[in-house]
């Protein structure tokens, strides 16, 4: 049917290579044979004879070059030759599978439910521990979705086994061991693989248990999990479809799986994939690439830095005008290459230009083109026309030069000088080589486990990205900063050379965390082998040309790695500079000089929170010490009057006590005394009295005050007095009584 049906392309003959299992693994039936779907007969592989280039209408065209194309399963030629039927039976798998078993504390025994979730925690263990040693971390994009899935799909398994603790990582030595042989990475790599592992695995139970509740919560007797409930599970815990699915299977539920796939949907219009068609669309680019116009010779290795500014003779190879329209879109994307390339592809190919913002291919440049984590380069194309460049990239080694015609006309064919914007460059310098300084650092503080995850090298910041299971401690970036300043300080060389893969792999160097390289690659090596990594970006020549290097910030990107943010040269400088700034600030609002300023602060929050103590005091005796002291009230001549000594409180409190009883309890009088190396009474009356009674606080403080050994007074509605010691208190309220009493009683 492959003629008539199809597909289009290069297609051919095909034999396919069964193997005969022998009649125990086949169904019984006389008619059994390679067709038939039951175990006895396994394809093990596959020859494709590619002859024919298949187009519209079932046309066959005989290939200018036809091949034989042969595809075999590497693990079912195992299970052949060891002489068993399953591939996980072979012993790629069986020292796995007996470690799952030891570390799950369950014997395997096949054709059980229980093997079958054991050999799929050993398939997806095996799968999880070649990933992340490719650079592929789990995440909620793309391929580290997929990690994701995979990781959360074992580790589920495992908890329906009765083991509902973190596991996967304590058998991927095993994996590693089984396997270095062949892929001796793993080893390399192996401390990060373990360390991501856990940091997932852990970060998985903890949501778990809760996205479990929060499902059957939104089943309850319902059969059905909404999408919009299901969509929920997935953005706030993580749970992807398929384990959503199967926890509602558990519940006796089904999920309306169209409704989550439109939300997912839309969450995610407007984001470009990994292979957005628009890449492929024609347009300038593509026809560039079509033609196989020549790639540009980078110059700017061999630039010395005394030279680093001079201009460069180059011609002019292809010029693309780019719309208003592109400039928009691209400048609100991720401006990375993929955008590039579309913005290239959405402009027009031209002779010349005089006006609006080109995109410039010359055949030889000092720019550089963003890569590897370096921003592109800024500086000046002149010629008949001059250029202001705002950004270089270069997308299949094509530096393309973004920028604005500020005068004249540029044309292709025409020679023209081009220079960039040294002082930005060499910061840039600085950064990524104090990028390289840092990841070493990082690596002799930690652990050689540390791998980079990703970095940015700008001219006024630098960072960097890297695996490490939890946050670092104000010592360990210390330690980190002082590392790598010391190596500055040394003032040590930093060599660039070109090698084979092999000879950079013998001199230790390290790659960038899931980076593709050829078979010669350019190795930075700083000092005596300090620092030797992998590296197409430009260097400085001595690691003193750095100054110093500064961390801002540390931060988690995701689980298991962590994120480093600094500054080095004149941005160290600047970012000392403005601490400084920020120190006097201080020191000025708290009236003293910066030495003494932590000082200061200290004692100001001493006081705020031996004034919280106070107002703690304050709500308490406005709460249950209020009806404490309304319940020693005394009633006379029908008012309420109270009398209490507060043990040491301040005669503040005491103020803020009278306030209440009086104009919120509406007592008649009252007198509060506190004790301790000042004694004192506060006096309060209330104002209706002091019309109708003359009954005033400050009359009352004045004779308590003569009585006690103190003195008194005040105004009418509240007054304070002393007494010579907490003796006379009792002799101070007695008298307290005995005015009330004749005031209340006079007519």
């Amino acid at each position: 049917s492959a003629p008539s049906k199809g597909p289009n392309g290069p297609c051919g003959p095909c034999s396919e290579i069964h193997y005969d299992f022998g009649a125990k693994f086949g169904c019984g039936l006389p008619e059994c044979d390679v067709t038939c779907s039951c175990n006895r007969y396994v394809e093990i592989g596959n020859i494709v004879f590619t002859q024919f280039d298949r187009k519209e209408g079932g046309v066959l065209d005989p290939l200018p070059q036809k091949n034989i194309d042969f595809g075999g399963g590497l693990e079912r030629v195992a299970a052949v030759i060891q002489g068993v039927h399953s591939n996980f039976e072979t012993d790629l798998f069986q020292e796995i599978i007996a470690e799952i078993s030891k570390k799950i504390g369950i014997a395997y025994e096949t054709g059980t439910e229980t093997s079958s979730r054991m050999r799929r925690i050993a398939d997806h263990l095996r799968a999880l521990v070649f990933c992340i040693s490719d650079g592929v971390l789990p995440s909620n994009e793309g391929r580290g979705y997929v990690v994701r899935r995979i990781l959360r799909t074992a580790l589920r398994d495992g908890i329906k086994l009765g083991h509902e603790k973190a596991f996967l990582h304590l058998l991927a030595p095993t994996v590693v061991r089984l396997m270095k042989s062949a892929y001796p990475s793993l080893q390399e790599r192996e401390s990060t693989i373990i360390m991501t592992l856990q940091a997932e695995e852990e970060g998985f139970l903890e949501t778990l248990e809760k996205g479990e509740i929060a499902l059957r919560e939104r089943i309850a007797d319902k059969k059905q999990l909404s999408g919009e409930d299901a969509f929920l599970l997935y953005d706030s815990y993580g749970f992807h479809i398929e384990l959503i699915e199967d926890l509602c299977r558990e519940n006796g539920a089904r999920v309306d799986r169209k409704t989550f796939e439109t939300l997912l949907k839309e969450k995610r219009e407007g984001k470009s994939g990994a292979f957005s068609g628009a890449i492929f669309e024609q347009g300038p680019f593509s026809t560039i690439k079509e033609k196989k116009e020549p790639v540009t010779e980078f110059l700017g290795y061999q630039t010395p830095l005394s030279r680093l500014g001079e201009a460069e003779k180059a011609t002019v190879r292809q010029i693309i005008k780019l719309e208003e329209k592109g400039l928009q879109t691209y400048h609100k994307s991720k401006k990375d290459s993929l955008a590039y390339i579309q913005l290239l592809n959405s402009g027009e190919l031209a002779e010349s230009a005089n006006q609006g913002t080109v995109g410039i291919l010359l055949d030889r440049t000092p720019f550089y083109g963003e890569s590897g984590g370096q921003v592109g380069d800024t500086g000046m194309i002149t010629g008949n026309g001059e250029i202001r460049i705002d950004d270089c990239k270069r997308p299949d080694n094509y530096f393309f030069h973004l920028g604005e015609i500020t005068s004249g006309t540029i044309k292709v064919g025409e020679e023209v000088s081009a220079a960039i914007d040294a002082p930005r460059r060499l910061a840039i310098m600085r950064n990524h080589t104090g990028t390289h300084i840092l990841q070493a650092a990082l690596r002799a503080v930690l652990g050689p486990g540390v791998e980079q995850a990703g970095s940015i090298v700008e001219e006024d910041r630098l960072r960097f990205d890297f695996t490490y299971p939890k946050g670092l401690t104000p010592d360990q970036i210390r330690s980190i900063e002082d590392w790598c300043n010391e190596l500055i300080l040394e003032d040590v060389p930093v060599k660039k050379e070109e090698m084979s893969m092999p000879e950079a792999k013998q001199r230790g160097a390290i790659a960038f965390f899931g980076e593709k390289y050829g078979e010669q690659v350019r190795v930075v090596t700083i000092g005596n082998a300090k620092s030797v990594e992998l590296c197409g970006g430009t260097h400085l020549d001595h690691t003193g040309t750095i100054g110093q290097i500064k961390i801002t910030t540390e931060s988690s990107v995701q689980r298991g790695v962590r994120r480093i943010e600094g500054v080095s040269g004149v941005g160290a400088i600047h970012f000392t500079r403005k601490k400084e700034e920020a120190l006097n600030q201080i020191a000025g609002t708290l009236g003293c000089p910066p030495s003494d300023a932590q000082k200061k602060a200290s004692t100001l929050i001493k006081s705020v929170q031996d004034l919280k103590q106070e107002v703690a005091k304050l709500r308490k005796g406005g709460g249950s010490g209020i009806d404490k002291l309304l319940e020693k009230a005394k009633e006379i001549s029908g008012e309420q009057i109270v009398q209490a000594t507060c043990g040491d409180q301040k005669v503040n409190d005491l103020r803020r006590l009278m306030d209440t009883l009086i104009k919120k309890k509406k007592v008649g009088a009252a007198i509060l005394a506190c004790e301790g190396d000042r004694p004192a009474f506060v006096i309060g009356v209330r104002e209706d009295l002091v019309k109708s009674k003359g009954l005033k606080a400050g009359d009352l403080a004045k004779e308590i005050g003569k009585k006690c050994g103190g003195g008194g007074g005040g105004r009418e509605l509240q007054a304070q007095a002393g007494a010579s010691g907490s003796d006379q208190i009792p002799v101070g309220l007695a008298l307290f009584e005995e005015l009330i009493q004749a005031k209340l009683s006079a007519k």
